[in-house]
């Protein structure tokens, strides 16, 4: 072992970019202090050998400046040890060990957590049964030079319960004072968690809420669908759904079928005049809520179908990237990503982040198309409904919100322990701030203070519908006018972005990579300046509210060449696509781009990328899509476009949840993750299902029930449109 330390010092000695650039001076001095047996070895009765540095701190060197209780007990465990007791024995198999693939970013050295909770001491005339006891501590070491930017020396260690984390940090610092290190932080994990007050009182809400759902199952299942199911068969009756009748004001089926703003279509007769409290809990039926998610069912041909499709596949390139991003703290190797970042197909999963664009092209194609044809059939903005407007957006957006908020900041972080779950907790831990999440501004702020870091995309989305009609407006009144305004607003986008990348001299497509070092700083401060501003990222949404328009004004129907379709339509929005997603490839093989072209580049690629998603959009509604519009808009997917809001919303929290409560690092290669993204996936949907049918829908029909005046006001009975293309753009308030 000895020799292949020397090796590694020796590598050191030469200037390398790659790997070996991880070991510092002061790493290699605390593998070679922990690698060591000589000031650590004691002799057993036999006269052998003991290496007692498996036992790491303790040490009788180490144990001055320490707590009576802690002291006798740790020299107890040593002296177990020396006479190969199996309890000694297994307290020293829990603790760390030096593993192999540090070269390779391997800094957690973990041990058994569950093998140090578990230690049993036998009756001896020492101790009597249950009075020895060892808990599990984490001590983090940082160096002078941090080994890796991000990262610290991570080691788990089994001791004496006795002793305190004070203790241990005395111990700690006597055992590393020939090594330069910073700071040396320990922390000790209980054995279980403690639910807080507010913990308990938030159980209690979902408790009853628990049972409210379950009373309005009952009823609709056992009292209301029997009634139905009594009636003539022959009778149609509005709200049969696939012989199932929707329950009054429960036909919540959202897609590009569902009206913006309620009470725009026919009414769908509440039976009769069912009371309030009826239909209360009717809107709560899980029975009814979850045929609705599952129906796959679309309204009348020309309707959007294809952003069915788009919104899965989008969806699903979030998660795969967020596999990644969330599960790089928990690789044995992370150092491998910057091996796979020159590979040619893993541009797709680095670039993801144009995933999110998508979801803003869909979002600014819905409002435009739906306001705008609102506006005409009120006879112009001043007549449409403009406070249901917004209340109907926050109606259906924030309750789920924050409810999902409230647990991942006040359950979640009780909900497990673990050497890992450290990590997992702290993400909990940062919903001071929940109010900007609430008024959705959190994006205004630095994401280092967010409690929900990925919701940033939410509160993009909201501003930029709370500002759709200053741009739609003009665009109603004037076509000149309201396309001048925004091509002008996205130019402005375009040389914000650009400025501020030459400023602070960001990197094209987030490739803050030194060598073998992910600048986190930069990335961080990429993040802040450009990637969550709104200023930066309106482009792509006003790019959807051009396509909106279109859409608006030819009713969907456009005639165009096959040359066109073709060449100026699907080869140039290809090419465009293919361009920002992998155009950057020689880059990340080692043929860097000046500040100017990186700058040039993260102005432009995310409106391009828009473009090309326009285009698909507008070929699939026009009836130039082909093959490319069925397979978007097959009606298998219509249920997983529904469930895409609650999914981005919990996917992170299912993501750190399953990360977390592993007990060792994982290797990460490519069939891992291939699994893990593939079960993740399911698993991420599946909870996104549950919380669809238990919050979600259930909000939506409450909002008919207590909002019906608020909801018809303005409209007429039988005020629909002609080709049912309408829409609601909940669905897209993804990432």
């Amino acid at each position: 072992m000895a020799d292949a330390y020397a090796f590694i010092h020796e590598t050191l000695s030469v200037p390398r970019r790659d790997a070996s650039d991880i070991v510092t001076d002061e790493l290699l001095h605390l593998i070679e202090l922990l690698s060591s047996s000589t000031p650590a070895s004691l002799d057993d009765s036999s006269g052998q050998q003991i290496n007692t540095q498996r036992l790491f701190p303790l040490h009788s060197q180490t144990l001055m400046n320490v707590s009576s209780a802690c002291r006798n007990d740790s020299l107890a465990l040593i002296e177990a040890f020396l006479q190969r007791q199996y309890w000694a024995i297994t307290v020293a198999d829990a603790n760390f060990k030096l593993p192999t693939g540090v070269l390779q970013g391997d800094l957690k050295w973990l041990g058994s957590y569950s093998e140090c909770l578990n230690v049993t001491v036998p009756i001896t005339r020492h101790h009597q049964e249950g009075l020895f006891k060892t808990h599990y501590c984490s001590a983090t070491i940082g160096g002078s030079q941090n080994p890796l930017p991000g990262r610290t020396v991570s080691m788990g260690l089994c001791v004496p319960r006795t002793c305190s984390e004070e203790d241990m940090q005395h111990m700690l610092n006597a055992a590393l004072s020939t090594v330069s290190v910073e700071t040396v932080t320990v922390s000790c994990l209980p054995k279980s968690t403690h639910l807080s007050a507010s913990a308990v009182v938030l159980i209690v809400f979902l408790g009853c809420l628990g049972a409210a759902l379950l009373a309005g199952t009952l009823y609709d299942i056992i009292i209301y669908q029997s009634r139905i199911a009594s009636a003539s068969s022959s009778l149609m009756v509005d709200g049969v759904v696939d012989g199932t009748l929707a329950p009054p004001g429960l036909d919540n089926r959202t897609s590009e079928g569902t009206p913006l703003l309620e009470g725009q279509g026919k009414k769908t007769g509440t039976r009769g005049g069912e009371s309030r409290l009826v239909r209360t809990a009717l809107a709560l039926s899980l029975y009814s809520n979850g045929a609705k998610v599952v129906d796959t069912s679309t309204t009348k041909e020309g309707t959007l179908g294809a952003i069915h499709g788009i919104r899965f596949i989008s969806m699903s390139w979030v998660m795969l990237g967020h596999v990644y991003v969330f599960g790089s703290m928990y690789f044995k190797n992370p150092i491998v990503i910057l091996s796979y970042l020159k590979r040619f197909t893993f541009q797709a999963i680095w670039n993801a982040t144009v995933s999110v664009d998508s979801f803003f092209v869909m979002s600014g194609t819905l409002v435009s198309y739906l306001l705008l044809r609102e506006m005409k059939r009120k006879g112009g903005p001043w007549k449409v409904n403009w406070l249901h407007f917004y209340l109907h957006r926050y109606w259906r957006l924030t309750p789920p919100y924050m409810l999902v908020m409230a647990v991942w900041a006040v359950v979640f972080p009780s909900m497990a322990t673990g050497p890992l779950w450290t990590l997992s907790e702290a993400m909990g831990k940062r919903c001071d701030t929940w109010w900007r999440n609430m008024l959705y501004i959190n994006n205004l702020f630095s994401s280092a203070q967010d409690c929900m870091g990925w919701m940033w995309y939410v509160a993009n989305d909201m501003q930029f519908y709370i500002l759709s009609p200053l741009f739609l407006v003009p665009l109603f009144w004037s076509r000149v006018v309201g396309v001048a305004i925004i091509m002008v607003v996205i130019v402005v986008s375009m040389i914000i972005n650009g400025i501020l990348s030459y400023e602070h001299e960001f990197v094209a497509a987030n490739a803050f990579i030194d060598g073998t070092n992910i600048n986190i700083t930069q990335l961080t401060e990429f993040f802040d300046v450009i990637y969550q501003t709104p200023w930066c990222r309106v482009g792509p949404y006003l790019v959807g509210v051009l396509v909106g328009y279109l859409l608006y004004i030819t009713k969907g129907q456009v005639r165009m060449p096959w040359f066109a379709v073709g060449l100026w339509g699907w080869t140039v929005a290809t090419v465009g696509n293919v361009s920002v997603v992998y155009g950057l490839y020689n880059m990340m093989n080692g043929h860097p781009v000046s500040v100017g072209v990186s700058a040039f580049y993260n102005a432009v690629s995310r409106t391009v990328w828009a473009i090309g998603v326009a285009w698909v959009i507008f070929a699939c509604v026009t009836g130039h899509g082909g093959f490319v519009n069925k397979l978007l808009s097959w009606p298998a997917l219509v249920p997983l476009s529904r469930m895409t809001y609650m999914t981005y919303l919990v996917h992170p929290i299912v993501y750190v949840f399953f990360f977390g409560t592993r007990q060792q690092l994982m290797m990460l290669d490519d069939t891992i993750l291939v699994v893990m993204f593939l079960g993740l996936l399911v698993l991420s949907y599946g909870v996104a299902f549950l919380l669809t049918i238990t919050i979600e829908s259930p909000m939506m029909a409450l909002e008919k029930v207590f909002l019906p005046r608020l909801s018809a006001r303005g409209h007429k009975p039988d005020d629909t449109g002609t080709d049912g293309t309408t829409g609601d753009t909940r669905d897209n308030v993804n990432c």
